[in-house]
């Protein structure tokens, strides 16, 4: 199971949040956020993975999934 990520009020915490797209921004009260990745690597596979917080970062629902490499 992931971590739940830290805080977003605390600019302290928020470091951990930092990457290539920026801080991770919770949704307003009452929704839920949904974030993906994928991954494709030549000769390997592809991965892909999805996960669901709602507006307090806790987690609802990660999941993820390795495909081999198609012929």
């Amino acid at each position: 199971m992931l971590p739940n990520p830290p805080n977003p009020k605390s600019n302290q915490q928020n470091q951990n949040l930092v990457g290539d797209e920026g801080i991770w921004k919770p949704p307003p009260n009452g929704y839920v956020k949904e974030n993906f990745d994928a991954s494709l690597r030549k000769k390997v596979g592809t991965s892909i993975g999805v996960i669901y917080r709602d507006n307090e970062g806790q987690i609802l629902v990660a999941a993820s999934k390795f495909f081999d490499k198609v012929q």
